[in-house]
Formats: C-alpha cells, sequence, structure tokens
C-alpha cells in the first residue's frame, strides 16, 4: 500500500554566496516502485534519486489535480496551504513506497509543474516589463523569519529571472541533477550578486533556488505580456 505524507520541516536559510549542495534531507521509503513502505533515509549519494522523485511526483500531481494545484499555490503559508497541499497530494501518483515532503518543497515542485505546463513551449512573455509583485500577500504576517528568509528567496528568483529568463526558464525546465541544471545555475550566478541589497550575502541550496525562481518565473509569467520572442 502506497503511503504518502505531507509534513513541515525546518529549512536552513543563510546568506548566498554560491548555490551550495546542502539540502534539507526528504525521505523516501523503499525507492519508487518497491514494495518497502517503511520510510527510511536516504543516504548522501542518494540525493540526486531523491530530488527527481520529488520532481517527478510533483509533474504527476500537477497534471492529475491542476485547478487543486493551482489553488494550493496561492494560499499564504500556514494550516491553509498544508491542507490545500494534502488534496493535491494523492497516492496516485507514487507506486508502491512512500515518499514524504515538506510543505515548502512540495509547493516549489507544484510551482515548477504548473509553469511547465503553462509556459514549458518556451518564454513568451516579457518578464522585463511584468509589473512588480508584492510576494508579501503569500507569506504569513507579521512575517516569521522563516518566511521572510523564503521571500528572499523568491525575490531573488524574481530579480534573475528578469534578468535571464531564457536561462531561468532552462532551470525550472531542467531535471534535478542533470547538465541543464548544473549549466542554468552556472548562469544565474553572474546575476545574482546584483540581485542583492548592497552588503549582503546569501548561502542556498539548489532546491531552493530552484524554487525561488520556479515561484517568480510562474508569477511574473501569469501577469506579464506575451511577445513573439522573449530573450535574454
Amino acid at each position: 500500500m502506497t503511503a504518502l505524507a505531507v509534513f513541515f520541516v525546518a529549512l536552513s536559510a543563510a546568506l548566498f554566496a554560491v548555490p551550495a549542495i546542502s539540502y534539507a534531507q526528504p525521505y523516501i521509503g523503499g525507492g519508487i516502485g518497491t514494495h518497502n513502505t517503511r520510510p527510511a533515509t536516504i543516504p548522501d549519494e542518494d540525493f540526486v534519486t531523491v530530488r527527481k522523485a520529488a520532481h517527478r511526483f510533483g509533474i504527476c500531481a500537477a497534471a492529475r489535480h491542476q485547478k487543486l494545484a493551482e489553488q494550493a499555490v496561492e494560499h499564504p503559508f500556514g494550516p491553509g496551504l498544508t491542507d490545500a497541499l494534502r488534496k493535491v497530494a494523492t497516492n496516485d501518483c507514487l507506486r508502491d513506497g512512500a515518499l514524504d515532503f515538506s510543505p515548502v518543497l512540495l509547493r516549489s515542485e507544484l510551482f515548477e509543474a504548473l509553469y511547465a505546463i503553462k509556459f514549458g513551449r518556451g518564454p513568451s512573455r516579457d518578464l522585463s516589463s511584468a509589473n512588480p509583485i508584492d510576494f508579501a500577500k503569500w507569506y504569513p504576517q507579521p512575517l516569521t523569519q522563516y518566511a521572510a528568509n523564503l521571500m528572499d528567496f523568491v525575490k531573488l528568483g524574481a530579480c534573475a529571472s528578469r534578468q535571464k529568463q531564457v536561462t531561468a526558464w532552462k532551470l525550472v525546465m531542467s531535471e534535478p541533477g542533470s547538465g541543464a541544471e548544473v549549466e542554468a545555475i552556472s548562469e544565474l550566478q553572474s546575476v545574482l550578486p546584483g540581485c542583492l541589497p548592497k552588503g549582503q550575502t546569501f548561502k542556498v541550496t539548489i532546491d531552493m533556488l530552484r524554487g525561488g525562481v520556479a515561484e517568480a518565473l510562474y508569477r511574473l509569467s501569469e501577469s506579464a505580456p506575451i511577445v513573439a520572442a522573449a530573450h535574454q
């Protein structure tokens, strides 16, 4: 019998220097496609396997429950978000096994999947002309330090996406752990320092960078004008 759980896991968010490979560890029980439903910690060398499993689950969940996924990403952080995510995270996107998500990770995966569904054929929106977005409305007020850190990653993603739209698209459309992901992150690093307040630095995991870019791309693309061919 498939088991899937959604629960809050504290993610470490410090300051940014370069995208660092350090993860708030997800859990997967027995691997996708096995009959072992007992949750087991994935060893460090298998983190890419975990990331790929989470990514594919998000794609499946958003495709099968698109309206619910769209509703979920509009919820501000809090109990309502967790409940909305549970409606999307159904067992029909898992074979035998267990996959546990933090709401932050599942929400990010849904942003990537929804962006791919709506805008995946290419960056056809002019993000440089998109109206400014008040990301704070999707985060609890007054802001906790945790929520403020998450929102900072989205603002970082928005700034980078406006300047390197094609690269941001490539990152969100890439498979975790792939050469395309590494190449996109490398290209984004040229603009990230300029997206930070003067004197501020960030240290961020790859998943946090992807999540911030995915949310920013999705929200900016929803409001940006359509163009014949977007450019970097």
